[in-house]
């Protein structure tokens, strides 16, 4: 459930008991054409899947995949108990307290396996709450196929996990905290914190949450049937630019985007949200209980 993080450590003491680790090969940043030291107090360390950046003799950085680093991969299923033996296991290595690791970005999120395709579930998405795509991205040579929004201090993020590791059908659904308001809200200050299934619990039924306010269109929908009435709204409101407002929202907006899921929960049969809300409702048990 846990993937991407990025940890601060500002004790002094504990900085000096984990650079000088005699397994980790620090370096300093140089300009690609002048040869120049970028920054001469910044030190950076490629250790696994982890980069360790030393800013000041009281700013450490620590980022990088507790997925991978547990998994080699981040596309199988990663249980509360696996990312409690991750950060135990990491912390040794690293001889690092976790109650001193505080959490600046994290990203939670779920594999799923809906029936539908999920790069064709993604085409479908049109927005999340009154945001369009802030990047959708299908790379050339077609790898895999991403959508993301921002939202105040984190992006919502659905993947194609299946096209990326070439394996079965596999929908990500993910949250990503940019900053740690939200997080320390939710009793994720730490990484101690990461290793209490209270709190895993906590952040991954907000991110189910954070999937109720995806709007979905629907492909099987024929217009056919539709009044002439349901047939203009339904047209007008696929343009993700029509969910966008520069003012607050009016009586009418609101109206305009109930009616819109209206139609769509009426005239389609996939359920694209309330598929992914209940899988990943669905992923979350399970994750909590293996």
């Amino acid at each position: 459930m846990i993937d991407y993080m990025k940890l601060w450590v500002e004790d002094r003491a504990q900085i000096e008991t984990t650079t000088a680790l005699p397994f980790l090969q620090w370096r300093q940043e140089h300009d690609p054409k002048t040869g120049e030291v970028l920054h001469v107090d910044k030190m950076v360390c490629e250790w696994g899947v982890f980069q360790l950046t030393q800013f000041s003799k009281t700013r450490l950085q620590i980022a990088g995949s507790l997925h991978k680093y547990w998994q080699g991969t981040n596309h199988k299923q990663f249980t509360f108990s696996d990312v409690q033996d991750a950060i135990r296991h990491m912390c040794s290595l690293l001889r690092l307290n976790p109650m001193l690791a505080l959490i600046k970005n994290l990203e939670v999120g779920f594999n799923i396996h809906p029936a539908l395709a999920a790069s064709e579930i993604i085409d479908q998405c049109i927005c999340y709450r009154n945001t369009r795509p802030a990047w959708p991205y299908e790379k050339e040579n077609e790898a895999f196929y991403f959508i993301e929004f921002a939202s105040g201090d984190k992006f919502i993020k659905l993947y194609d996990k299946g096209r990326q590791y070439s394996t079965t059908n596999t929908l990500r659904f993910e949250t990503k905290y940019m900053r740690s308001r939200e997080l320390i809200v939710q009793g994720a200050k730490s990484l101690f914190d990461l290793t209490c299934d209270k709190v895993l619990f906590t952040l991954g039924r907000k991110t189910v949450q954070d999937a109720t306010d995806l709007v979905f269109t629907d492909h099987t929908i024929s217009i056919e049937s539709m009044t002439e009435k349901e047939k203009r709204l339904f047209e007008i409101m696929q343009n993700p630019n029509v969910w966008v407002y520069r003012n607050c929202k009016t009586s009418t907006d609101y109206r305009k985007e109930r009616e819109f899921e209206r139609i769509v929960n009426q005239y389609g049969t996939n359920k694209h949200k309330e598929q992914i809300v209940n899988l990943a409702g669905q992923a979350l048990q399970q994750l909590a209980c293996s």
